[in-house]
């Protein structure tokens, strides 16, 4: 009898775990779209609402599956948003640097909150 709600309850959190997993990854991707929505906007794209940019990304994911598929995908936003191939590459590295960037600085908040501004001076000797 016990065994028989141990089943149910590892069942249970498998499937609350793949959930979880899936979240994550719609929640990723959605991010994603909007750092792309940001890199076609600095490079002055057009058509440059949500569910084209949307497409677009789903669009160089499945080019990223494929060597040297930047390029690709590069190609597929000047098309899509009307800008210059150099433009569609622009954005594309811009897409890709802004999570990189946000994620430095939240670093850096959680460290300034944990040791302070002095003490991390003093971990590189100022």
């Amino acid at each position: 009898m016990a065994g028989q709600y141990t089943d149910m309850l590892n069942n249970l959190i498998g499937v609350f775990g793949i959930g979880i997993v899936i979240g994550m990854i719609v929640v990723s991707f959605i991010l994603n779209v909007l750092c792309m929505k940001w890199g076609i906007a600095r490079v002055d794209g057009k058509e440059n609402e949500f569910g084209s940019v949307f497409v677009t990304t789903l669009l160089s994911f499945v080019c990223g599956l494929i060597p040297c598929g930047c390029f690709l995908s590069a190609y597929i936003i000047s098309t899509r948003h009307k800008v210059t191939y150099g433009k569609g590459l622009l954005a594309l590295i811009l897409a890709g640097l802004l999570p990189i960037i946000v994620m430095i600085i939240i670093i850096l908040i959680f460290v300034f909150a944990t040791l302070g501004i002095s003490e991390f001076m003093a971990i590189f000797g100022f």
